[in-house]
């Protein structure tokens, strides 16, 4: 006779997955044994206190160094014709985005003047829909996972330190992005709803990504 046990609570996963190129499908980077796996279900991987990467993502566990992608083009905005502006960084690695944000430094008298957009690949997503009123600049991070509401803050910066959700200063998350190759024009657009009012600059901004990470296993 033989017995055996099995549990099903935990999909076991094909030696052979193990080989690069890592397999794309349900998968996490596992806070429990067996630490880096491929799961069958999201609820498995937020169970045993993972990242989910996704149905259809690379399973890899993502680099903890970030790749930039910075412009400062110190771009005057404000007086029409000059009441939208535009500019263009181009990333150069092809990897899967898994997670993307959007570091920001703009001097701007009301915040609540502006609209951003940032476009990547034809997908855009507005990540500022005039808000905060009157309080001046935004020196701060869009981040899907940001907690920082607060107007005055934001205007204080700096752009690494402060975080904000788009989906709340904007029109929805940057995680509309998720799944898309990196590589290729990230394009960031300002328009200045009220240019006869106030004048403004684009100092700098960055396109910040995880780094290419390491197959699971």
């Amino acid at each position: 006779f033989n017995l055996d046990v099995i549990d099903t609570t935990v999909p076991s996963v094909d030696p052979e997955l193990c080989f690069p190129p890592p397999p794309v499908g349900p998968c996490c980077d596992c806070n429990a044994a067996p630490f880096n796996c491929v799961e069958l279900t999201e609820d498995l991987c937020d169970a045993r206190g993972g990242n989910y990467f996704g149905d259809e993502m690379p399973c890899v566990i993502p680099d903890p160094n970030p790749v930039v992608y910075g412009s400062a083009p110190a771009l005057p905005f404000g007086p029409v014709p000059n009441d939208i502006i535009s500019d263009t960084v181009t990333a150069m690695d092809s990897l899967v985005i898994t997670d993307v944000n959007i570091q920001l430094e703009i001097t701007h008298t009301w915040q609540g003047d502006m609209l951003i957009d940032i476009e990547h690949l034809g997908v855009v997503q507005t990540i500022w829909a005039a808000v905060c009123g009157s309080n001046d600049d935004i020196n701060a991070t869009a981040d899907d996972e940001g907690t920082e509401t607060y107007c005055t803050v934001i205007g204080a910066g700096p752009a690494d330190g402060v975080f904000y959700p788009p989906d709340l200063a904007g029109f929805g998350p940057l995680s509309v992005f998720d799944g898309l190759d990196a590589m290729g024009d990230w394009t960031l657009t300002i328009t200045d709803i009220f240019p006869g009012s106030d004048d403004g600059v684009l100092n700098a901004w960055a396109v910040v990504l995880p780094g290419p990470g390491t197959p699971v296993c």
